[in-house]
């Protein structure tokens, strides 16, 4: 039993240092994931998260493998973290309708039911060692790679990490206006020749998303507010790269400017998911839509504004 015990807690380990080596492989991409929980949205608070979650997956997965149990902490931390993750994963799922938990980076999609089980089995197997192991001593049946497997999937890792942090990122970031930072939308966007800031004036924003079927569908909706000159000006703020908006654009043909920003800044926005429309005033968020099918037609806009005013 004490042997079996062993080697289940070994393979707990290595999943874990598995795991968080596809995340560290785009750290920011995982950031996105957490934030689309909904509990954190705030940018730097997410990739801090982001980067305690690797650090503190990839130390209980190499004592796990190397055996270090330390009266047990290896074994309660696992527990706890695998945990924690289950109910923020239950909350995202039921509160904001979360797809994907993340809990692979971009190389493995899982379903909140299918994390939701793998966690239990998980829960599951890490008490079953524990109980295996309680009387073992730290140095028995320890694999003779351990220290080994440990160095160079920590080293991975780490590199992983350094690597996508110091590499450009892929989208655009919109630099916001230095003297607003008690706006809500205060980005400055290049627009041509010229820039946009949503800092001043009103306008109508739209967050797209530019891999997002509703947001590609929800096109020529948007392009109807876009041409009511009625309404405040229209913009779109995209997540995305300029590959894929250059995509976005042949195949959606917007009639209105549509500019990336930073990934996290975007995903800051978001309640549950793009496309999402805000109307704001000198950058503060005054009205917001959401919609399942089509955006609302000019009229329901303008409806909605002037009831702002009242």
């Amino acid at each position: 039993m004490t042997k079996i015990s062993r080697y289940i807690e070994c393979a707990l380990g290595i999943l874990f240092l598995v795991s968080a080596g596809m995340k560290a492989m785009n750290v920011e991409g995982f950031g996105v994931a957490i934030s689309a929980y909904g509990v954190i949205k705030d940018p730097s608070l997410v990739l801090f998260a982001a980067y305690a979650t690797l650090a503190l997956e990839t130390a209980l997965g190499a004592a796990l493998v190397a055996g270090w149990r330390g009266r047990s902490l290896s074994f309660i931390g696992s527990i706890l973290l695998t945990a924690v993750f289950s109910g923020l994963i239950t909350y995202a799922w039921k509160v904001n309708g979360l797809e994907d938990c993340g809990c692979f980076g971009d190389y493995l999609k899982m379903t909140p039911p299918q994390s939701l089980t793998k966690n239990a089995v998980i829960i599951a197997l890490l008490l079953l060692a524990w109980v295996g192991l309680r009387n073992a001593q730290d140095v028995e049946f320890r694999p003779r790679i351990k220290v080994q497997l440990c160095g160079i999937l920590g080293a991975i890792i780490v590199t992983c990490i350094v690597f996508t942090h110091n590499t450009p990122r892929a989208s655009v970031s919109a630099p916001a206006d230095p003297t607003a930072a008690a706006k809500d939308i205060a980005f400055v966007l290049p627009s041509g020749d010229e820039t946009i800031d949503l800092g001043t004036g009103n306008y109508l924003v739209a967050f797209l998303n530019t891999e997002c079927e509703h947001c590609k569908e929800s096109v020529p909706g948007l392009n109807a507010l876009a041409a009511d000159e009625s309404l405040p000006d229209f913009i779109a703020v995209m997540m995305g790269d300029d590959e894929k908006l250059i995509d976005f654009i042949l195949e959606t043909e917007p009639a209105f400017p549509t500019e990336l920003i930073d990934t996290l800044s975007f995903m800051e926005h978001i309640l549950i998911a793009p496309p999402i429309l805000y109307y704001i005033e000198d950058g503060m968020k005054i009205h917001h839509w959401e919609w399942e099918d089509e955006p609302p037609a000019p009229g329901e806009i303008a409806h909605d504004i002037a009831a702002q005013k009242d």
